[in-house]
């Protein structure tokens, strides 16, 4: 990885959370009480919520992520509920966990499964939580660490980012492997799989699946460790936010990120080879058939 800075910009407050919509722009939860869009030049477009009386208002936005079609997913951590939002800003419904002894105490973080079920992590109880695709509660998974983020690996396992370690584990809760850190906030993956975070070192780190440090990243601002977040976006860059300093920093990443359409490209070119392969078999055995009749 190179320490070339690409850009960066500030805004006039500070971010809790961060995530790309299906245009590649910047959707950021602010400490104003509300989720707004940004291009990746840093220049507004529009926003979510303020302090409307109704299920668009936000008390405390965080973690956020948006699905394949462009609706975004909020983490709202003291009103106690996932807000769930169209493209175009309609507010669609909330998803809150009404089991008892498992309800939210301060859901700060989210994603999704291979399977587009979603993922809750609460960094005041420690619990997991896991919806269904539609929405409906399956079960919680309780841990011994405060959940800073919490991410679904290339292979469908959870990566969990922790105080002083990243916790890899089994949907089911069992654990694969362990990597220690110091304070780390913030997880993400880049195209390779490999796993790309922030710490109180101030550096980029990027890690092999197996935990081998591949590379870092020596920042260009340096201040007391806080709410740091990184993430990749769509060419492969990662995307720094300081949080003490307020600051976006974009670095130059190893390569675009494959996006679904492109994957989705690759398997539709395996499909048709597959199906040229089967179709010359068939053909093959036809013309074995025709001569063991004729010669019979």
């Amino acid at each position: 990885m190179t320490n070339i800075l690409l850009r960066s910009f500030s805004l006039p407050l500070r971010t809790s959370g961060m995530t790309f919509d299906h245009n590649g722009n910047y959707v950021i939860s602010n400490h104003d009480n509300k989720v707004n869009y940004y291009t990746p030049e840093g220049e507004f477009l529009h926003s979510l919520g303020g302090f409307d009386i109704n299920e668009r208002r936000f008390l405390k936005p965080t973690g956020l992520i948006c699905d394949h079609i462009g609706n975004i997913y909020i983490c709202d951590k003291m009103d106690l509920k996932i807000k769930i939002f169209s493209p175009d800003g309609n507010f669609i419904h909330a998803l809150k966990c009404h089991r008892i002894g498992w309800h939210f105490s301060g859901p700060n973080t989210i994603s999704f499964d291979n399977d587009s079920n979603i993922i809750v992590g609460d960094t005041l109880n420690n619990l997991i939580y896991f919806f269904k695709s539609g929405g409906v509660f399956d079960k919680c998974l309780k841990f011994k660490f405060s959940l800073n983020d919490i991410k679904v690996d290339p292979n469908g396992n959870h990566v969990i980012c922790g105080i002083n370690k990243i916790l890899v584990v089994k949907p089911n809760g069992e654990r694969i492997r362990s990597f220690n850190c110091k304070n780390s906030t913030s997880i993400t993956f880049d195209h390779d799989g490999n796993y790309v975070f922030c710490d109180s070192e101030h550096k980029i780190k990027v890690l092999s699946p197996d935990g081998k440090l591949i590379s870092s990243v020596k920042r260009e601002h340096f201040s007391e460790f806080s709410k740091d977040l990184v993430m990749c976006d769509n060419d492969g860059n990662y995307v720094y936010y300081d949080y003490y300093n307020n600051i976006f920093e974009v670095y130059k990443g190893p390569g675009e990120i494959p996006s679904l359409s492109s994957l989705c490209k690759k398997q539709i070119q395996k499909n048709n080879k597959t199906n040229i392969s089967v179709g010359l078999i068939i053909m093959l055995l036809i013309v074995i058939i025709f001569f063991i009749n004729i010669f019979l």
